[in-house]
Formats: structure tokens, sequence, C-alpha cells
């Protein structure tokens, strides 16, 4: 789609798409960040208390599906689902 420097300038004008509905959920997303950066699986175990955030913003802000973020965190889709639905 382009270089990192042309999405940084995009993602103000990206960012207000992902409210609008009739645009397709691929469109609205395009600038959401992976599921291994947003919870920097590279550093280790998080607090739960944060990883039960970094789940509600995965999910209500960047439209990730339980069963997107149960894969990359590598528990049950039902576990996410009691921590988004508590």
């Amino acid at each position: 789609m382009g270089t990192e420097a042309f999405l940084e300038k995009l993602k103000d004008i990206l960012y207000k798409q992902e409210e609008i509905s009739e645009i397709p959920r691929i469109q609205r997303f395009v600038a959401r960040p992976s599921l291994t950066d947003l919870f920097n699986i590279e550093e280790g175990v998080l607090p739960k208390s944060e990883r039960n955030r970094l789940i509600q913003e995965a999910h209500v802000k960047h439209g990730y599906s339980l069963k997107e973020i149960s894969n990359v965190l590598h528990v049950h889709y039902t576990t996410i689902s009691k921590v988004f639905y508590r």
C-alpha cells in the first residue's frame, strides 16, 4: 500500500474511518497495529491487568475478533470472552 512514512501520515484519517460502518472492515482497520505488536509478545508475560486492558483495546478499538486475540495469546477464546464481558 505504501511506505511506513506514508501510513503514518494517514493514520489520523484512517482512524476516523473506523467509525463509519459502510466502509468494509478490512479498509477501516488497515492502519491498526498487529496483535503481536500490541501485546508485545517478545517482551514476555504481561501483568494480568495490562493484558486485560489490551484485550479490550484490541477488540473494541482495533476490531480484532476474540478468536484472533486468543490465537495470539495461546489461550482458549472463552478465556478472552470472559475477560471482555466481565
